[in-house]
Parts: C-alpha cells; sequence; structure tokens
C-alpha cells in the first residue's frame, strides 16, 4: 500500500506573507556583502547575482520574526559562489529566524582551515538549504561554539572536500556545555570528507532531540553518522539514511537515540557501533532502539558491534555479516546471517541483489514477520511509504516484486522517496520541516 502526509512548513507560510512588506536587495559580485548583510531588515531577501562572489568572513547577527524572515540566496538565473578568502565565512552568532537557500561555497586556494557556517552563542531557527559547500579548510557546518541552537535546519545540501578537522556536520561542543537541539538534518549528500577526522554528521554530548533522515553519506574518515550523545532526554531519531564507505565505524551510536528503517552498508571496522569505544559510559536513560535496518558487511566483518554496558532494543533487523561484543537488553524478530542472538530469529537467507545496492526484497519471506511491541517501531518504510500492521522485517515494506523506489545511488535522495508518516520526536515539529512535500 502507498500513502503519504503532507506537513505545510509554517516558516514558508511566513515568507510568502511577509513578502508584500518586504525588501528585495541584489548584490552583484564585488559588493561589500558584510554591508548588504548588516543592512537587512527582518523579512528582508539578499539575492546575490550569479557568478563569483569573493569575501571575508560575513557576521550574521540578524533577528528576524516568526513572520518576517530574513533571507540570504542565490540567483535563480545561474550558479551564485562565494569564495571565501580567510576566516569563517558565514559567522554566526544569537541570530534568529534567518534562512541561507541556493549558494555554492568554496574555499579560495590557500585559505586558513576555517569552516562555512560557524555558529556562537545562542540561535534560534535557521534553515541552510540547497547549499554546495566544498574544498574548505574546515567543516562545512560547525557549532562548536555554541550555547544553545535550537530550530536548526539543514536540508537539500551537498557537502564534500572538507578540510581541518573535516566534519560535515559538527553539532554541539564535545564536552557537552553547548548544544543543539530539536534541530532536522534531512535529505543531504555527504561525501569524501577529509581532514583528520571527517565524520558526516557528529551529533555532541548534550544534543538531544534532532532528527538525521532521508541522507546519504558515504567515503568518509570517521563514521558517516555519530551520535555521541549518551544523556537522557528526547531521543535524536536516525532514519531512512544509507551510508557506506566509512574508514571507521560506517555508523556509531553511543546512546539514547531510535535508529530504524536505515541501510548501512560495509566495509567499515563495524557497519553499525552500538556504544561508545572507551568513553564515555552511557548513563540511565540512555537506551538505543534499532528497528528495520540492513546492516550488510559485505563478509565476515562485524555488521553489529554492541557495547555490553549499553541498554538495547534491537528488533526487526537484517544484520548480514558477523557481530562482537554481548549485547544488554531485548533482542527480538532478527534475521541473522551468521551469530545468531535474542528470541524469534527470522528465517533467511535474504534475497536481494547487494552488488547493485539493491536491497528491496526479492521474495516474501520477511514480509510480516517483524515485532511491534515499542512505540518507536516504525510505521513507514526506508522509501517513506506505509507498513500497515506487523512491519515487515528490514527497512523495506515489500509491495509486490518490483521495486517502485529510489535506486541507492550517490547523489540526494528524492524528496518523493522522502516522504514520511508524521512521527515522535520534537524535531519532527521544527519550523520548516520539509516532511511530505513535493
Amino acid at each position: 500500500m502507498r500513502a503519504s502526509w503532507a506537513v505545510v512548513p509554517a516558516f514558508c507560510v511566513s515568507i510568502s506573507a511577509a513578502g508584500a512588506r518586504a525588501a528585495s536587495v541584489s548584490a552583484a559580485p564585488g559588493d561589500d556583502l558584510q554591508a548588504k548583510v548588516d543592512a537587512l531588515s527582518p523579512g528582508d531577501e539578499l539575492v546575490l547575482a550569479s557568478g563569483v562572489h569573493r569575501s571575508r568572513r560575513i557576521s550574521v547577527t540578524k533577528r528576524g520574526k516568526p513572520d518576517l524572515w530574513i533571507t540570504i540566496k542565490g540567483s535563480n538565473e545561474g550558479k551564485t559562489t562565494i569564495e571565501s578568502s580567510e576566516w569563517h565565512l558565514f559567522f554566526l552568532r544569537d541570530c534568529r529566524f534567518v534562512r541561507f537557500a541556493s549558494l555554492e561555497i568554496i574555499g579560495a586556494r590557500g585559505a586558513p582551515q576555517y569552516d562555512a557556517f560557524k555558529f556562537a552563542g545562542r540561535c534560534e531557527d535557521v534553515v541552510i538549504e540547497d547549499c554546495s559547500i566544498h574544498d574548505i579548510g574546515g567543516a562545512a557546518i560547525s557549532c562548536s561554539g555554541v550555547e544553545r541552537v535550537e530550530r536548526l535546519i539543514v536540508r537539500g545540501c551537498r557537502i564534500w572536500r572538507t578540510g581541518g578537522h573535516g566534519e560535515g556536520m559538527y553539532l554541539g561542543r564535545q564536552d557537552g556545555s553547548g548544544v543543539v537541539v530539536n534541530s532536522v538534518f534531512e535529505r543531504n549528500w555527504i561525501h569524501h570528507t577529509g581532514g583528520d577526522q571527517g565524520d558526516g554528521i557528529e551529533i555532541n554530548a548534550g544534543s538531544v532531540g534532532n532528527a538525521v533522515r532521508d541522507n546519504v553519506i558515504h567515503d568518509t574518515k570517521f563514521p558517516c553518522i555519530f551520535v555521541e550523545n549518551v544523556e537522557a532526554g528526547p531521543p535524536n531519531i536516525v532514519e531512512r539514511n544509507v551510508c557506506w564507505g566509512a574508514k571507521d565505524n560506517v555508523v556509531q551510536i553511543n546512546g539514547n537515540a531510535v535508529v530504524r528503517n536505515n541501510i548501512f552498508l560495509g566495509p567499515g571496522k563495524a557497519v553499525l557501533r552500538l556504544g561508545p569505544e572507551g568513553k564515555p559510559r552511557p548513563g540511565p536513560g540512555s537506551t538505543v532502539k534499532a528497528f528495520n535496518n540492513l546492516l550488510w558487511s559485505g563478509g565476515g566483518e562485524p555488521a553489529v558491534s554492541f557495547a555490553g554496558d549499553l541498554d538495547v532494543i534491537f528488533a526487526n533487523n537484517i544484520v548480514d555479516g558477523g557481530v562482537t561484543g554481548k549485547p544488554k537488553g531485548l533482542l527480538t524478530h532478527n534475521y541473522w546471517r551468521l551469530d545468531i542472538l535474542g528470541d524469534n530469529a527470522v528465517p533467511g537467507p535474504p534475497k536481494y541483489d547487494a552488488a547493485m545496492k539493491a536491497f528491496y526484497p526479492l521474495s516474501d519471506s520477511f514480509a510480516d514477520k517483524g515485532w511491534r511491541g515499542d512505540p518507536d517501531v516504525p510505521w513507514d518504510d526506508f522509501d517513506g511509504n506505509v507498513r500497515i500492521g506487523m512491519p515487515d522485517v528490514g527497512p523495506y515494506e515489500r509491495a509486490g516484486t518490483a521495486h517502485a523506489g529510489w535506486k541507492i545511488s550517490p547523489g540526494l535522495k528524492p524528496t518523493a522517496a522522502a516522504r514520511r508518516r508524521e512521527g515522535p520526536g520534537a524535531a519532527s515539529q521544527a519550523p520548516g520541516s520539509s516532511e511530505g512535500r513535493d
């Protein structure tokens, strides 16, 4: 069965309503972009003309309003490139209701190791969408110096060839003294990160209630997705992503998260690592729930690695590879290719064409074999199609012999494939969410 829900993003309504009373300002290559930004008022739109704009740091401390967002965007008539010559290109401090769209951001040859978007202080309601960020000296998006960022949305962006520490997105301070909460990171393409670490998306200690969904992340140094937080609070939701080709664990979840409907592929040290390696130790309320994921190692390497002191609920997964560690918690209704753990193991083998990254099941052997004993078991699948009743095991809900959904490949996951049922979690309600948009 196919169905979808549409959610009208509040900020889109606000921007449209503000259009009649807002100013639209243009900037040509060679103009002083800092002066242009400083002159913006709530509701204004700064449109950068096509061509190459060269700029030093642009400080953004502006505060729009819920019905009067400030927008900085590229032209609709050609590619708009900003070449950063020094420092962080966009330095955002204490800003609110600001949107960036349709910009290409690159670092100038020989530029120092700084970030494309650097957040500081307390920022709320910031959207970065449809941007291309590459060949920069630092991270694409860094929140390493913040006190608190809330309702940050990054969607539809391509990020590659980063430098410095090299993260695609570095969210929150590592020690938990600054956090990113209730935010959404969706439908981005992050690949070939550089630098000395190069995670795809890293969510640090104390950062909770975020959604990482419908992203394509591959060929990273450190994990494609790394949820470091082990503290209690609204869980981080990691769903409907496809990741492969990390030089470390492909995905690592240290604690307090719901991981569902993902396709994680080796090789890697482990395809999915659940729990820290060493420190920090998981605390109370730090359960990880993993439902309906495909973990494919391509051989005998670990498809999943468990930390023994992390509480897990692990159900409806396809574990196509080895297992390391001794899990603590509930394991039920999973397929295990090598080591069978937990209860109600589902017989196999799964039938799909792994060589072509085509993991839609070729038979109905896993149909309706799942478990629905937890409210976070998904009601949709990897393609956003609705699950009815007992779920199939794995990321897809089978509907016929032919797969009508998106074929896994490098690039942005199409919007049509990103439709989903509105689900739990504060991040699902963040303004500007593109859930269900055509």
